[in-house]
């Protein structure tokens, strides 16, 4: 589920697949469960942390894709110029998590 390919960007999708097999790991020895969950963005990127997630057995939320999904249709849920969330949309972000988080 490497969709970096051999370089530097490859090297580090190693390293963060690697640190959270460990932080699953972690999570286990002391009964913490962890939920993935990504931006939405850019797809490949999405599908490639969705897979990961299955490999090393984890929850996944796709709460980045329905975020990203709403503020295609015109909610406000970014910065403008920005890729990051604006505050409804970190509020939007939280609500979602916390409902993966029930499931």
């Amino acid at each position: 589920a490497d969709p970096a390919g051999p370089s530097e960007a490859h090297l580090a999708w190693r390293a963060g697949s690697r640190a959270l097999a460990e932080i699953q790991r972690e999570a286990q020895g002391v009964g913490a469960r962890v939920i993935v969950f990504d931006t939405g963005y850019p797809a490949a990127f999405s599908a490639a942390a969705e897979r990961l997630a299955g490999e090393l057995k984890l929850a996944y939320s796709d709460a980045g894709r329905r975020i990203l999904a709403r503020a295609q249709t015109g909610e406000p849920l970014y910065l403008v110029g920005d890729g990051h969330w604006s505050a409804q949309g970190c509020e939007a972000m939280a609500r979602e998590l916390a409902a993966a988080a029930t499931r």
